[in-house]
């Protein structure tokens, strides 16, 4: 079961979710958008290769609620197509990013 996502605070380098446990994950844009979970970004298998994205610094312009489940962000590159669940915010948290 995935931790909801209490609050989203702007830091320097990106953002950072407040979960309910009362932990929290600090995130840059552009680790977040090298790992975008839509069909262009991450073909399912079988159907294209992965999107190269190109290193550059990516800001979080925005971050929308979707439902009572995931958030979409709005990159610098203009990308929006993501939907980021709870659950893979989470894995990404415990895996790479910086839980605290």
């Amino acid at each position: 079961m995935y931790q909801q996502v209490k609050s989203i605070e702007r830091v320097e380098a990106g953002i950072r979710l407040h979960w309910q446990d009362g932990k929290s994950t600090d995130f840059s844009g552009t680790f977040l958008r090298k790992r975008c979970p839509c069909a262009v970004c991450r073909p399912t298998a079988g159907h294209g290769e992965p999107k190269p994205i190109p290193n550059l610094n990516y800001q979080i312009k925005a971050a929308h609620p979707v439902g009572w489940y995931a958030l979409q962000f709005v990159f610098s590159d203009g990308h929006d197509t993501g939907i980021y669940t709870y659950d893979y915010l989470w894995e990404l948290a415990r895996g790479e990013g910086s839980l605290s």
